[in-house]
């Protein structure tokens, strides 16, 4: 997927959940510019990290749904979890603590359960 995709989808989404609220409310209420905003509705910036983070507190929904609309995460990670989990980490360090909690696990049960888990928190 190219960045224009990720940028159109994140834009189709905030259109979709601001209903009659202007786009400078909106921008205020994440902690950007208006213009910034306009820029990222418009395709012509990606929005950090932090910004995205912004997005999903503003809308009250989680940071995995808005990075799942950045292409950030896959719907069905491939391969190797941990390996997946780190890559994560370095976008959000919030991740640093599941890739953490993840390397706890010992024994093929414990990681197969942690596994399950963690699929089920990238696909909700």
């Amino acid at each position: 997927m190219s960045p224009k995709k990720h940028t159109t989808e994140i834009a189709e989404f905030v259109f979709a959940n601001s209903n009659d609220i202007s786009l400078a409310t909106v921008a205020s209420g994440i902690g950007i510019s208006q213009s910034y905003l306009s820029e990222i509705l418009g395709g012509k910036k990606e929005p950090s990290i932090e910004v995205c983070n912004k997005i999903a507190d503003y809308f009250k929904v989680s940071k995995i749904e808005i990075y799942k609309l950045m292409g950030w995460i896959d719907n069905d990670p491939k391969g190797d979890l941990l390996e997946y989990l780190l890559e994560l980490a370095k976008k959000d360090p919030d991740f640093v603590e599941l890739v953490k909690l993840y390397s706890t696990f010992y024994t093929p049960e414990d990681k197969k359960r942690a596994i399950r888990v963690l699929k089920s928190l990238l696909t909700s």
